[in-house]
């Protein structure tokens, strides 16, 4: 089974997200969203499945050598980084295999309107597989520094407050 389309995202074999098909789909993807977003930073986080860092590094390289901001959120839930970046009307990409095994992983897109829709899909994928066809190499970068001390900060503030459950 080759990586394709499923909930939100890419997913498959973790040994399909080759650096060709994550540069190919986060530009056709980026190139998607352009003329929704006028600030041209996009939000990487991942799980903690093993393939993720390698696959959350080319995401991040692919948004560089599109000319956007990449800026890395680090290992938090998705919804954390969908609503971050959704604040900010910025695309999100979420390396996570959620429900499916390790040997397997994917990539969720967010629009910086919310989420990647059923019609999204098609013309993402039509341009991913041009992107393949011409070959854009994009040298893989390592997460690096996270807005996961943010997340953490907001969600403990958040469990402090008086209306968290149990207090």
């Amino acid at each position: 089974m080759a990586a394709a389309f499923g909930t939100s995202g890419l997913r498959g074999p973790a040994v399909d997200f080759t650096p060709e098909l994550c540069t190919a789909y986060i530009s056709a993807f980026l190139e998607h969203v352009d003329a929704t977003t006028s600030d041209k930073t996009a939000y990487v986080a991942a799980d903690l499945r093993e393939s993720s860092p390698r696959i959350a590094g080319q995401c991040l390289a692919a948004i560089k050598a599109m000319g956007w901001t990449a800026v890395w959120a680090g290992n938090v839930p998705t919804p954390a980084v969908a609503a971050y970046a959704m604040a900010r009307r910025a695309p999100a990409i979420m390396i996570t295999g959620s429900h499916i095994p390790e040997a397997y992983n994917g990539i969720k897109f967010y629009r910086p309107d919310g989420e990647f829709l059923k019609e999204d899909e098609a013309p993402v994928r039509m341009r991913a597989e041009a992107i393949m066809a011409e070959g854009r190499p994009v040298e893989p970068v390592t997460p690096g520094a996270a807005l996961a001390r943010r997340w953490l900060k907001t969600t403990l503030r958040a469990m402090q407050h008086p209306s968290a459950p149990g207090r």
